[in-house]
């Protein structure tokens, strides 16, 4: 089952904030109403905080957990949602390169495509105007936990997959050949 947030994919647009608490309890409101009660769960970047979220508050229904590409912490970023609204399509070209930093150019220029058309500047504004630490919760995911991360991502992305993994009490740390997101 693959869920998309709110404000992204097929999910509802238009929506004025996106907190870590929503996307717990958009999760929780798709496994209660598809009664599941016991799964396997992979938070992505940046929506894995309300994934960890959530696995540290129902750890009984999460029986693994994969976390790709994660950030231990995160202090909001104003100036990327200013970028985004200041122009889109300049801000998911950006985004595309991020992800595809040596291509090729048709990825990057589907990607940009795709992200374009798959959210909006203002849920882009408020995912990374979120403010968090996963640092106190991480102990409690006692479940096995998967931490990959690109092994040639740019920027200090090893670094928060390895404070992380170091930090649950059942992870395996995995670094993924490349530098693709």
């Amino acid at each position: 089952i693959t869920i998309d947030p709110r404000g992204g994919g097929a999910s509802q647009r238009n929506v004025e904030t996106i907190t870590l608490e929503s996307g717990v309890h958009d999760l929780l409101a798709v496994v209660d109403h598809l009664d599941i009660r016991r799964f396997a769960l992979l938070a992505q970047y940046p929506y894995h905080a309300p994934g960890l979220m959530f696995a540290a508050r129902y750890v009984e229904r999460v029986v693994r957990l994969a976390v790709w590409s994660p950030r231990v912490a995160q202090q909001g970023r104003p100036d990327i949602g200013e970028s985004a609204r200041a122009n889109w399509g300049m801000y998911t070209r950006a985004a595309a390169t991020l992800f595809f930093p040596t291509g090729p150019a048709e990825a990057q220029r589907l990607y940009s495509n795709a992200f374009r058309s798959g959210t909006t500047p203002d849920a882009v504004a408020n995912v990374f105007d979120w403010t968090y630490d996963l640092t106190p919760l991480l102990p409690e995911l006692t479940m096995p936990v998967l931490v990959l991360y690109r092994k040639h991502a740019q920027g200090n992305e090893a670094e928060q997959a390895r404070t992380m993994a170091s930090l649950m009490p059942n992870a395996h740390l995995m670094a993924i050949e490349g530098d693709v997101g």
